[in-house]
């Protein structure tokens, strides 16, 4: 009887022998009819309970558990229980080819987010998979059915790595405050080891979402608050975790918008390039989103800790390394050739798009009629390319600082991008339900400048027809298709090569002009905490070369090699070791 829960009036209760002899004959029928009839199907996914399953390619969809929805998320995510406590999650976006894009592109950056894979649903996986979760979830009430809704009319889905995690957002009011000062360290000391790796992880991801343009998790070039929503971090380690990562690039030719946004990020980015020692406002509203949250735009009320300018000194830091990376390649990786390219993005589009090939429109498009991309329409190598290029660009710009430089304080505030360089989004179209609109604002809102100035980010109707025609193209005659986009990219690499050629040479003079000065004779060393700090320092240590001036013992415990090991890495690479230890 306790089992029945509600469906016993509470009057009634508790049930007993005694209490059932003493009720009336209606009464008790009415409670046996409850009892004859099966239990209600219950199952609550047991996030404390599993781990997540290690290998995707391998999962045995017969045996599954159980299948819960989450209970939030524009298009939801389905948690699935394997056998042996392991889960794994399911997702049916359905511009699924733009967030797995993003996810790759994520990866090549070494920035963590949950691995992912496409399952075409026709698939004898896909259709195991599929009829096995209906299975599963139409043992509860049919009004608490979602697997059929969500994933019955999606051609395919991604399984998805599960983490055990919690959002930036989740993080608010009395535990809120108790997890940042963990976390954190201050007030009234300083940032922890751990705080600042963290606002490293948030630099790396802004740098990563100007190339995917993503203007929907953290605030920098796009005037908006931030979602909060869109950061995760992993339980125990406090791990930042990059999720949503879809792509949402502009078409070249889109060329206002395409040149309107390159051009803010080239501002950003030379910014701190060129002065990585200054806070530039447009980090230093990391620092406000934490102390202030976002309850205009996502509920959030913040962490109320203010980071300070020295947290802003390091969302930049990692800002700049994963510039670094995209345009050098890795540091973890040691290999230059591991940059992103316009080779590589389009070798990415050109495998999901096999991938998805036996799905897309053969026909011709009829006038009026519906078709979906999957999201390919978002993926423009191009854009991406054109991002990292302006990334590229202005690291050749970097100087090392100098005596005059930072003579005064270092760390004043840049004032805010010029008025026509400030980017905003208008509202989505009139007529769109709650979830569409939040779902859909990403992609259909339209780019404002500081004039008032809409103009429209999504490709038009008749663009997305062209697209279409030109994807079957590549299907069907992919030689012909390939060579024509060979021929173009040599045409511009060629174009590229001369100015790069020119640039290089500079670059590699001034190398060895800094490489061939004598390091000047050290007769005092000091320690880390005399040199990775602010203006001023001794008299005799040079600026530019501050880790000369570390015991040998000390050098190699901050910059993890012998000083010759350093000195024969390459600039780019020293830039990053030193500005990790705070000695650029």
């Amino acid at each position: 009887f306790e089992a029945l829960g509600s469906k016993i009036p509470a009057k009634w209760k508790p049930v007993t022998r005694e209490s059932f002899k003493a009720l009336r004959g209606w009464q008790q029928k009415q409670l046996l009819e409850a009892v004859a009839k099966p239990l209600p199907y219950v199952y609550k996914f047991p996030h404390g309970d599993v781990s997540p399953e290690p290998d995707l390619d391998a999962i045995d969809w017969a045996s599954v558990v159980g299948v819960q929805r989450s209970d939030v998320g524009s298009e939801g995510v389905l948690f699935v229980e394997l056998p042996d406590k392991k889960a794994v999650c399911i997702k049916a976006p359905l511009k699924i080819a733009a967030e797995m894009y993003g996810t790759l592109l994520c990866e090549k950056l070494c920035i963590r987010c949950p691995r992912m894979r496409i399952v075409d649903k026709e698939s004898q996986e896909g259709q195991l998979m599929y009829h096995s979760l209906v299975k599963i979830d139409e043992r509860r009430e049919p009004g608490e059915r979602k697997v059929r809704e969500m994933l019955g009319t999606r051609p395919f889905v991604l399984v998805i790595e599960y983490v055990k995690g919690f959002e930036l957002a989740d993080m608010f009011g009395p535990p809120g405050q108790e997890w940042s000062k963990a976390v954190f360290g201050l007030p009234g000391g300083e940032l922890t080891a751990k705080g600042r790796a963290i606002l490293r992880d948030f630099g790396s991801l802004i740098a990563f979402d100007m190339i995917i343009n993503n203007c929907d998790r953290l605030p920098c070039i796009w005037e908006n608050k931030g979602n909060p929503g869109n950061v995760m971090f992993s339980r125990g380690d406090n791990d930042v975790i990059s999720i949503d990562n879809m792509v949402c690039c502009i078409h070249p030719e889109n060329d206002r918008v395409f040149s309107q946004i390159l051009e803010r990020v080239r501002y950003a980015a030379r910014a701190v390039s060129r002065a990585p020692h200054v806070v530039h406002s447009d980090f230093a509203r990391i620092t406000s989103l934490l102390l202030e949250g976002c309850v205009e735009g996502q509920g959030w009320p913040g962490l109320g800790m203010d980071v300070g300018e020295d947290g802003a000194l390091e969302v930049q830091t990692g800002f700049l390394n994963t510039m670094e990376a995209a345009a050098h390649g890795s540091y973890r990786e040691r290999d230059p050739k591991s940059g992103i390219t316009l080779q590589a993005l389009q070798k990415m589009k050109d495998w999901l798009l096999s991938s998805m090939a036996d799905r897309l429109p053969n026909q011709p498009m009829e006038p009026n009629k519906p078709f979906n991309l999957f999201g390919l329409e978002y993926i423009h190598p191009q854009f991406c390319a054109a991002v990292v290029d302006a990334f590229r660009d202005s690291l050749e710009l970097q100087e090392a600082p100098t005596r005059d430089k930072l003579s005064g304080s270092s760390q004043s505030i840049e004032s805010n991008p010029p008025a026509h360089l400030r980017l905003s989004q208008a509202a989505v179209e009139p007529g769109f339900d709650e979830q569409r609109r939040k779902r859909a604002s990403r992609f259909y809102s339209d780019l404002v400048i500081e004039d008032g100035e809409a103009m429209p980010m999504a490709p038009s109707e008749e663009l997305r027809k062209r697209l279409m025609t030109d994807l079957q193209k590549h299907l069907t005659q992919p030689t012909t298709y390939t060579s024509a986009v060979r021929n173009s990219a040599i045409e511009k690499c060629n174009q590229k090569l001369m100015q790069r050629a020119r640039q290089a040479k500079e670059r590699v003079a001034a190398q060895h002009l800094q490489h061939s000065l004598p390091l000047p004779k050290v007769e005092t060393f000091y320690g880390l905490e005399q040199l990775a700090c602010l203006p001023p320092w001794p008299p005799e240590v040079d600026p530019t070369r501050r880790e000369h001036w570390l015991s040998p013992e000390e050098f190699r415990k901050v910059l993890g090699m012998d000083p010759p090991d350093f000195y024969a890495l390459p600039m780019w690479k020293q830039r990053i070791l030193k500005r990790n230890a705070k000695l650029f």
